[in-house]
């Protein structure tokens, strides 16, 4: 057939002639081979005969429809099963698509019959029928459906899914062109208004949460945002949430492929600092509740009000050294060493009752925990776990602002720019602080460049050193007083040189210089 087609037109005297395989092919590019709406099903019947279940499909742009087709199944083997194969066969021979039973082999382990699949005979696999060894009859246990198979399926369009790879690709090299093309041709105030509109938008996409920062999340925990997780101590694999575990590695526990999420359940949330509790992140320190040590209650007195001692004659005695007059008392006779006294006045030099005594004061207070919370209401803490699109990308299109940034910036080390010479390469900026241009002489003053190749354009202007006044761009070119021109230029590869027609040393100037490199 011909390589080329344009198809279908109206035939004027018959010079249009298309053939079958033509409808056929434009079908096949729309359709997959298999069943339509999960039709041809295969019944038992209980006999040895089959119903394979009206419906439609679709055979390499061939369409086969059809009613309900019974079919036979050949006799049992007396003393081995076998597996015969129910098939949609399409043959381009016999320009035919039809239900095909393909018999299997006796065997004591039966082996199903093969498709047959080559540019004649295309078969599509219905079932597979499991014939036991003197059968008379078939029940529906013995047929293994094979419509949902890679044998067979069903019907759906043949584009299915959309490959955007490929065009994204070609997007970002757009992009990157497009955005190397303005970086050329747009002017410092062009560009510097698209820089703070870029910078405006990333303000506001970059406001959102960055992955591992966390939140209190007021709402019902079912309803906890797609990209955070609630901060529970949980374990995540290291493979799935790979940037949050480059943000917290294993603070919170987990080795290996595992890693733990913060615990802030019944916590509250300290900065780190010097404090011996908080000086560690992830450290964790506190209780709702505690009981006082002696150590911890504050040095204290117990006062004892005013009190009486009774003494008993059984547990008083008296020393009779002289010196002490004991007035008249009373004592109930006693025995042992209890002195006894009755109704006499003695002196005594020393008066000394029996054992010491200790006043005991009672305890009181339970000895348990006290509340240790300060005023609180529970909520969740979440964790951001993954970014989305527009935060993960945002760095790169932040890294391109700061190329921008570099491209409109001066500096006094060089600085590799985004635009390119004829040749391709790179161009390179750097400014020289030339702190006091020369007198009539030529100064050649040191630049710090390495494999410079060209110099595309030097640049700058002088100032009066002490008042920073009198400002004038350089080369200065003075055609009425030719004394008072400052020429640069003859740049050699140590320096660049400035040739002054009188006494400039009072002047300082500051040169910017544009070159490629021998090596980038």
């Amino acid at each position: 057939m011909a390589g080329n087609k344009s198809l279908y037109w109206d035939a004027i005297n018959l010079d249009r002639v298309y053939y079958s395989q033509d409808l056929a092919d434009l079908l096949a590019r729309y359709f997959t081979n298999g069943v339509f709406n999960n039709s041809h099903q295969v019944v038992a019947s209980g006999s040895m005969q089959l119903t394979v279940k009206k419906g439609s499909a679709n055979l390499r742009g061939r369409m086969h429809i059809d009613d309900d087709v019974v079919i036979n199944i050949a006799n049992a083997d007396g003393s081995l099963p076998r597996i015969d194969r129910v098939v949609l066969r399409e043959d381009r021979i016999q320009r035919i698509t039809s239900v095909v039973v393909i018999q299997g082999t006796p065997a004591s382990s039966p082996v199903i019959p093969p498709l047959v699949r080559n540019n004649n005979i295309f078969d599509l696999a219905l079932a597979n029928v499991t014939i036991p060894a003197g059968a008379i009859g078939i029940s529906q246990s013995n047929v293994s459906d094979q419509r949902f198979t890679a044998d067979c399926g069903n019907v759906v369009q043949a584009v299915q899914t959309a490959d955007f790879n490929d065009l994204w690709i070609q997007f970002e090299q757009e992009f990157n062109d497009w955005l190397t093309y303005i970086k050329t041709v747009l002017d410092g105030d062009i560009i510097g208004q698209l820089i703070i509109q870029i910078e405006s938008l990333l303000d506001k996409v970059g406001a959102s949460v960055p992955i591992g920062g966390m939140l209190i999340w007021s709402g019902i925990k079912t309803k906890i945002p797609a990209d955070y997780l609630p901060a529970e101590g949980q374990s995540l694999l290291v493979s799935e949430y790979q940037r949050l575990f480059d943000m917290i590695g294993y603070t919170y526990g987990g080795s290996g492929a595992n890693f733990n999420l913060p615990d802030m359940r019944d916590r509250v949330v300290a900065g780190v600092g010097s404090d011996t509790n908080f000086n560690t992140l992830g450290k964790k320190s506190g209780s709702s509740s505690h009981t006082l040590t002696e150590a911890e209650i504050p040095s204290h007195t117990h006062l004892q009000d005013a009190h009486n001692h009774r003494v008993s004659a059984s547990g008083a005695y008296m020393v009779a050294n002289g010196g002490v007059t004991i007035p008249t008392v009373a004592f109930t006779t006693g025995t042992g060493n209890n002195a006894v006294v009755s109704n006499a006045t003695t002196t005594y030099s020393t008066v000394q009752l029996g054992a010491s005594t200790t006043a005991t004061n009672q305890n009181t207070g339970s000895g348990t925990a006290h509340n240790n919370v300060q005023p609180t209401m529970a909520q969740f803490y979440i964790i951001k776990v993954i970014g989305n699109p527009y935060t993960e990308d945002v760095r790169d299109l932040d890294a391109a602002v700061t190329n921008i940034k570099d491209d409109l910036s001066y500096s006094y080390v060089e600085r590799k720019t985004c635009k390119k010479w004829l040749d391709g390469s790179p161009i390179y900026r750097k400014t020289i602080h030339i702190p006091s241009l020369p007198n009539t002489a030529v100064l050649q003053y040191p630049h710090g460049i390495s494999n410079i190749k060209y110099v595309i354009t030097i640049s700058g202007f002088s100032y009066a050193t002490a008042t920073g006044a009198m400002h004038a761009t350089l080369p200065i070119t003075n055609p009425n007083n030719i004394v008072s021109n400052i020429s640069l230029g003859n740049f050699s590869t140590t320096g660049i040189y400035i040739d002054a027609g009188d006494d400039r040393s009072m002047y300082s100037a500051c040169v910017t210089i544009e070159y490629t490199k021998t090596t980038d």
